[in-house]
C-alpha cells in the first residue's frame, strides 16, 4: 500500500475509534442470520425480480472455492471459470445476456467496479467465502441506490459475517486433487467491552492448473478483519479491511479446432523449449502467462438510527490495486535512439552476435479509489410514505503502463533484469470522478396489500486521462444522464403468501475503463456515447413455509454497447502480407492495436421459473431459463447482424438441486447444471481470397470479408455432488465438520465460456466454411472431475 493510501485508512478509522464517545449506548447480543426463509430467498414483498442466498448455500461449495460459483443457483445468471473451484483470467459472468462489465457489483454496499481480470476486482478478491453469509442477486436493476457505473443488467451485493459475541477459535484444512491445499484460521474475540466485537481470519491456498501442473499454478492469501460496535438504539458501527495477494497463471483460450482435437488441453505448453517460435503466445510455455494482483480495501459502514423514523447510513472506503499481467514474445522490440519510450521502433529476432533474442510483455496496473456511499430515510411519512434519499461520490485514480523487456537467455528461461527495458508501447492515467444521487418514495395502501417504488437516479461522471507517449496534455470526457434515470415498480398482494410484482428501470453505465486503457488507441470523444439500458420485469410469486415458486418475465432494451476491436480487419496474407494487415498471432496475444467504439445494442428477452419445497428430510430447489439476446443493429465488417444471437447466451438453462438431511449432523446435496448449445463466433473469409482462390464447402468461391455463418458450440450437462458430516463436540473441539465435493461427477467434457477478451472479434482465416477450423482463440475449456476434501473445527 502506498503513503497515500494508509494515510487515507488512518482517516477512515478516527470515525470508528471516537464511537465510544459519540454514541455512548448500552449494546445488544449479536445473532447471525444463518438459514434463510423462502420468503426472504425469494424476494417476497420487492417490487423487482431478486433472489437471495445464504451461507447454507455457499458452505456447499468446496472450502475456499471463489464466493461468484454460489450464483449458479439463481436464474438467469451464468458463471464459469477454468478451475472448478476458481478462476482470474477465465472468469465469465453474466446476467439474462448482459456481461460482467454490465453487471454492479458491492461488498457489504461498498462499489466493487467490474469483475474484469485486467484492472478489474471480481468480489472474490474482497472477501473470503468463508465470511460471506448472504448474496443478494437483484436481475433486473430496479435495486435504486446500487453504487456502480456499471449497474445495466443487474446487481449483486455480498454480504458479510458479522463477528459472534463468543470468544472462539475457527480453523480449516482442505485437499483434493491438482494439488490443492488450503488452510484457514479465524479467531473471534468474543465481546471486548459493550456491544463490541471482531473477527480476524487469514487464509492461505493454492492450487495447479490442471492442464500445465509442471508449470502453472495458482495461489491466494487472505487476510480479513472486522469490527463491529452496536448499540441498543439499534446504531451499529462496522470496521472491516481486506486484504488479497493472488498469483495466477490460469487458462489458455482455444479454437474450436483445438476442442474437436483434444477437449481436455487448453493447447498451452507444459515445458519449456528455449524456442521463441515455440513458447511465446497463448499457445506458448504456460509459465510466462498469467498476472499477480495485490487489493486492500478498506472501509465503514455507519449506521445511525436518529428516531423512531429517520435512519441515516455513511459508508467511506478505500481501495489500493497494484498487479500486473506478463506474456512472453518471440522477438524483441527496442527503439532506434535507445529511449525506451520513442515509438520510432525496431523488432529483432536476433542480437549483434546473431543469437536468438525475445522479450516478455510486462503490464502493470495500479488503481487507488476512495470515495463514500450516504442514505438517509423516513419512515411512516404521512402514514403511507418511506422515503429514502442517498449519493455516491468516488475519485478512481488508474494507471497502466506496457513495458518490454529482453530476456536473459531464452534457450534457459524466461527471466529478464529490470534494467533490461528495451521499448514502452503506452503509459496511460485515468482519472474518474463520479457523482450518482438517488431518491424513492414507497407509497403503501389498502393496508400494505399494494405497494408502490416511485424513484428516481442521477450519473455524473468525468473521465480525464494522459498518454504522454501518444500526446501531450490530457484529455477530459464528462458523461451524465441524459435526464433522470425512473425507477418504478409495484406489489400487489392477491393473498399473504401470492402477490404480483412489476418492475420499470432506467439505466445509466457510463464507459468502462479499457476505453482510455490498454492497447486501444486514443478513443473519439465527439461520437462515444455512454452505456444505456431500460430493463422491464413482470413476476408471480407465491411462497409458504414449506413450498415457493416465482415465474417472471423480463425484457432488456440495452443501448450504445462498447467493444474494442483491431484498428483493421483485413488479415494477413501468410505468403504476401498487405501493408495494414492484422496478424492473427497478435490479436490473440493482445499486440494488435484496437479501438473502442459504440456498437448498437441487445434486445435481450426471457422467462424464469423458479421453485423450492421442503419434504421432510429433503429439500428440493429448481429453476428453468430461457432468454434471447440478440444484437439490435449491424455491423458486417465483424459479423454482427440484425437479431443474431449474442456469443455464449444459450437459449435454454436448468438448475435442479436435491438435499438429503436425515439428521442435524449429515446433509448430502446433488444437484445438475444444463446449458444448451450457444453462439461462440462469427466466421469470415480472410481478406487475401478471391473466388478464384478460395472456396467454401459447397465448392462456391468466395471473396475476401464474406460473412460465413456463426460458429454454434455444444451444450453440457454438469452433476455435482456434496456431503457434510457434523461430529458431535468432544475434547474440547466443536463445530467438528467433514466435508467432500466432487465436480463434474461424470468427467463431462465441455466448453465453458466464450472469453470477453474476444468475443467481440471476428474470426480470421477461416477457408471451407463454418465446420472448418478458425484461426482466432476464443474458449475456455471446462474442467474435468475434480475432487475436494475439508475438514474443520473450533474451539
Amino acid at each position: 500500500m502506498t503513503l497515500r493510501t494508509w494515510s487515507k485508512a488512518v482517516f477512515v478509522l478516527i470515525p470508528f475509534l471516537s464511537a465510544g464517545t459519540v454514541l455512548a449506548q448500552e449494546d445488544e447480543e449479536l445473532e447471525e442470520i444463518v438459514v434463510l426463509g423462502l420468503a426472504e430467498r425469494y424476494g417476497s414483498g420487492l417490487s423487482r425480480a431478486e433472489f437471495v442466498l445464504g451461507r447454507e448455500d455457499i458452505e456447499l461449495r468446496p472450502a475456499g472455492a471463489e464466493i461468484t460459483q454460489a450464483l449458479a443457483k439463481i436464474p438467469g445468471v451464468q458463471v464459469s471459470t477454468g478451475d472448478s473451484r476458481g478462476g482470474s483470467f477465465s472468469l465469465e459472468l453474466y446476467m439474462r445476456g448482459l456481461n460482467d462489465q454490465q453487471i454492479g457489483l458491492s461488498v457489504d454496499g461498498i462499489p466493487a467496479g467490474d469483475a474484469r481480470f485486467n484492472g478489474g476486482s471480481p468480489p472474490n478478491r474482497y472477501v473470503e467465502t468463508s465470511n460471506v453469509g448472504r448474496i443478494a442477486v437483484s436481475q433486473s436493476s430496479g435495486e435504486i441506490g446500487a453504487p456502480s457505473r456499471s449497474a445495466l443488467g443487474g446487481f449483486i451485493d455480498f454480504e458479510t459475517l458479522d463477528p459472534t459475541s463468543d470468544f472462539g477459535v475457527d480453523f480449516g484444512f482442505g485437499s483434493g486433487n491438482f494439488d490443492y491445499r488450503r488452510m484457514f484460521l479465524k479467531v473471534n474475540t468474543g465481546e471486548l467491552a459493550d456491544g463490541l466485537t471482531s473477527y480476524w481470519s487469514f487464509s492461505d491456498q493454492s492450487n495447479d492448473i490442471y492442464t500445465g501442473p509442471n508449470n502453472r499454478d495458482k495461489s491466494r492469501q487472505h487476510f480479513d478483519g472486522k469490527i463491529l460496535k452496536s448499540f441498543a438504539s439499534g446504531s451499529e458501527l462496522a470496521f472491516r479491511v481486506s486484504y488479497n495477494e493472488l498469483d495466477d497463471n490460469d487458462f489458455g483460450i482455444v479454437s474450436l479446432g483445438d476442442v474437436n482435437n483434444d477437449p481436455t488441453s487448453d493447447t498451452v505448453n507444459d515445458v519449456f523449449a528455449g524456442d521463441p517460435d515455440v513458447d511465446a503466445g497463448f499457445t506458448g510455455f504456460g509459465g510466462a502467462l498469467g498476472g499477480t494482483r495485490e487489493d486492500v480495501l478498506v472501509y465503514l459502514n455507519v449506521d445511525l438510527v436518529l428516531s423512531n423514523s429517520v435512519n441515516l447510513t455513511i459508508n467511506p472506503y478505500i481501495h489500493d490495486l497494484e498487479g500486473e499481467s506478463f506474456a512472453y514474445q518471440s522477438d524483441s522490440t527496442t527503439t532506434v535512439t535507445g529511449d525506451p519510450r520513442d515509438q520510432n521502433t525496431v523488432e529483432e529476432d536476433f542480437d549483434a552476435s546473431g543469437v536468438r533474442v525475445a522479450d516478455m510483455r510486462i503490464t502493470p496496473r495500479n488503481r487507488e479509489r476512495s470515495g463514500v456511499t450516504a442514505e438517509i430515510t423516513f419512515d411512516n411519512v404521512a402514514g403511507f410514505n418511506d422515503i429514502r434519499a442517498g449519493l455516491w461520490v468516488e475519485s478512481d485514480d488508474t494507471n497502466e503502463d506496457r513495458n518490454f523487456f529482453r530476456v536473459n537467455d531464452v534457450r534457459t528461461g524466461i527471466e529478464y533484469a529490470q534494467s533490461a527495458l528495451g521499448y514502452i508501447e503506452y503509459e496511460r492515467d485515468l482519472t474518474t470522478d463520479t457523482l450518482y444521487y438517488y431518491i424513492q418514495d414507497k407509497i403503501s395502501l389498502l393496508e400494505d396489500r399494494l405497494v408502490f417504488d416511485v424513484g428516481a437516479t442521477f450519473h455524473d461522471v468525468e473521465y480525464q486521462w494522459t498518454s504522454p507517449i501518444e500526446f501531450s496534455g490530457s484529455n477530459r470526457l464528462k458523461v451524465e444522464t441524459d435526464d433522470l434515470d425512473l425507477k418504478l415498480g409495484g406489489v400487489f398482494r392477491f393473498t399473504e403468501n401470492f402477490e404480483l410484482f412489476a418492475g420499470y428501470s432506467e439505466n445509466f453505465g457510463g464507459i468502462f475503463e479499457d476505453a482510455f486503457l490498454g492497447s486501444s488507441n486514443a478513443i473519439n470523444t465527439n461520437t462515444l456515447l455512454p452505456e444505456t439500458s431500460e430493463n422491464l420485469d413482470i413476476g408471480l410469486r407465491y411462497v409458504v413455509d414449506n413450498f415457493a415458486i416465482s415465474a417472471q418475465w423480463y425484457q432488456i432494451d440495452f443501448e450504445n454497447r462498447l467493444t474494442t476491436a483491431p484498428t483493421s480487419f483485413v488479415p494477413c496474407d501468410p505468403v504476401t502480407p498487405a501493408p495494414g494487415c492484422v496478424d492473427v498471432a497478435d490479436v490473440i496475444n493482445g499486440n494488435a492495436s484496437t479501438e473502442v467504439v459504440n456498437q448498437g445494442g441487445i434486445d435481450s428477452e426471457g422467462f424464469e421459473i423458479t421453485a423450492s419445497a421442503l419434504l421432510g428430510d429433503f429439500s428440493l430447489y429448481a429453476t428453468y431459463a430461457n432468454q434471447e439476446a440478440e444484437f439490435k443493429t449491424s455491423d458486417p465488417s465483424i459479423g454482427i447482424f440484425t437479431e443474431t444471437s449474442v456469443q455464449d447466451i444459450p437459449d435454454d438453462s436448468f438448475f435442479a438441486e436435491v438435499q438429503w438431511s436425515p439428521n442435524d449432523n449429515f446433509r448430502a446435496s446433488l444437484n445438475a447444471k444444463y446449458v444448451s448449445d450457444r453462439v461462440g463466433g462469427y466466421l469470415f473469409v480472410p481478406g487475401f481470397c478471391n473466388p478464384f482462390f478460395c472456396f467454401d464447402e459447397t465448392g462456391a468461391g468466395v471473396d475476401g470479408g464474406d460473412f460465413l455463418g456463426s460458429q454454434e458450440i455444444d451444450g453440457y450437462w454438469l452433476w455435482n455432488l456434496a456431503a457434510i458430516y457434523d461430529l458431535p463436540d468432544v475434547s474440547g473441539l466443536k463445530n467438528v465438520r467433514f466435508q467432500l465435493n466432487v465436480d463434474n461427477v461424470f468427467d463431462e467434457t465441455f466448453i465453458s465460456s466464450v472469453t470477453g477478451a474476444t468475443s467481440s472479434l471476428p474470426e480470421f482465416g477461416v477457408i471451407g466454411g463454418l465446420t472448418a477450423e478458425s484461426a482466432l482463440d476464443r474458449y475456455f475449456i471446462g474442467f474435468p472431475r475434480t475432487v475436494t476434501m475439508s475438514v474443520s473445527a473450533s474451539f
